[in-house]
Formats: structure tokens, sequence, C-alpha cells
């Protein structure tokens, strides 16, 4: 989970050092500390609601013309509570991105806060995958091949209380993530070492999805605070504050 964590955040960090052409890093410290302080003197919430208005038209935008999305996967290895889960999900690959649209967005300034709501009409996965489960020595699923699915109207929402010192990083003092969707269709290849199982066990997944997606607010709520810990801590490693993020955005926008 932390490494997944991590790795998204950097993504975006790098999504935005990308677009300013390097400025940013190529700059002191000290230097960038200076600057920070003269063009991050937002006048009101009004200035600050525009600034992150001005980001994410940007960014859906660039999403929408990166679709498909690609990625190399990950491996996963859970032990706990009578649950073992180990494998990966590679050559992965996510389309209809660009059906992506902004539902919400608030920013305030005093105290700090940030709201942000996204949905999805449809999104598409496919890969390969290997999974050996187990749950109390009963339950054993395995296989290995090919995966994919379909999901419709995926709403994500997060909203967080930001602590912002004179010095230091900032600092996320609460955070709520929400995430849910309408319906799934699945496509599990040879699970089980079986391609007939495999075609079973897909449509039966996809019969009770919306039971399954239910639980996806309880599934979330499970692992908010671990996020957030993740997140402060890896600001904290890196001495990160609110307004050298305001100066990325500044010039990820012009």
């Amino acid at each position: 989970m932390e490494k997944i964590v991590k790795s998204y955040f950097l993504t975006i960090c790098i999504l935005l050092l990308t677009y300013t052409d390097g400025s940013y890093s190529e700059e002191s410290k000290d230097t960038q500390r200076m600057r920070f302080h003269q063009n991050t003197q937002l006048k009101s919430d009004d200035d600050l609601q525009k600034l992150f208005e001005k980001l994410f038209d940007k960014v859906i935008k660039i999403i929408k013309t990166k679709d498909p999305f690609n990625y190399p996967g990950f491996n996963f290895d859970v032990n706990s509570y009578g649950v073992k889960c180990k494998g990966y999900l590679n050559d992965l690959s996510l389309s209809s991105t660009s059906t992506i649209e902004l539902t919400h967005l608030k920013v305030i300034k005093n105290p700090l806060r940030f709201e942000l709501g996204l949905g999805f009409s449809l999104l598409q996965i496919i890969g390969k995958y290997d999974l050996n489960f187990d749950f109390l020595t009963m339950f054993p699923i395995y296989g290995k091949g090919d995966i994919g699915g379909a999901i419709s109207k995926t709403n994500i929402s997060v909203s967080m209380d930001i602590d912002n010192p004179e010095e230091g990083a900032m600092q996320l003092s609460t955070m709520n993530l929400n995430l849910t969707a309408e319906s799934l269709k699945i496509d599990i290849k040879n699970l089980l070492n079986n391609s007939a199982l495999g075609e079973f066990v897909s449509s039966v997944i996809s019969d009770i999805s919306p039971m399954l997606l239910g639980s996806l607010g309880v599934l979330v709520k499970s692992v908010e605070g671990r996020i957030q810990d993740i997140l402060n801590n890896y600001l904290l490693k890196e001495n990160i504050t609110f307004e050298e993020i305001i100066v990325i955005i500044k010039q990820f926008v012009q």
C-alpha cells in the first residue's frame, strides 16, 4: 500500500515538474523559498479557487489525451487475519480515462481546506495476473493468465483539512476519502487453471457486483488513515510546504 501511494504521489509531482520545463528543480533552496513568499500571496479564497480550477482544467485535458494509460504493474503479498494473498498484476492498460469529469472542487485559504470530486462514466482495464489466495486454508483461489474488467459510473471524492505552519512542512490534519461505482464486469482467464471455471467465476462476480461495489466505501475507510499517515510522513521527509506547491501549480498552469 505504501509503495502504491508513494508512486502515485511522485507521478503527480513529476507530471507538474515536467510541464514547468524543470525550472523549479534548477534553483537553489534559498532562491526557491524567497520566490515562494513573493509569488504565493493569494489575496482571497476566490484567488485560490481560481488557481486550482485552472490546475484541474489542464490536468483533465492531459488525462483525456493520454487514453489509454499503460502501467507496468505491481506485486502484492498479504498475510494477515487468516488471509493469504500473493501475486502480481502486470502489463496493465487502463482505457476510457477520457470519460473523466470534474464533479466538485472547493479550496478555502483560511482555514486551509481542499475538496475534490472526480467522475468516470466508464473505466476499462486489461492485463495479466498471477494469484495465490487462501482464506483460513479453506478457500484457496489460484490462477495465472489474462484479466480484464469494466466498471461504470465511478465517483471518487477526497476532502482534507491542512495544517500549514509558518515554518516546516504542511500536514493533513483530516482526510476523508470515498469511492463509489454502479456496476462491474470482469473476465478472469484460467482461474484454478481451468478455463471453464474462470468463465463461471467471472460471471458470478459480475452478477454480484452491486453487492461487492456497495462495500467499496467500507474498504476505502479502512485504509484512509494509513494513506494519510503515508502522505504526512512523505511531506515531512521532503519538507514540502503549501507555498511550494502553489508555486509549482502557477508554473504548471501558465
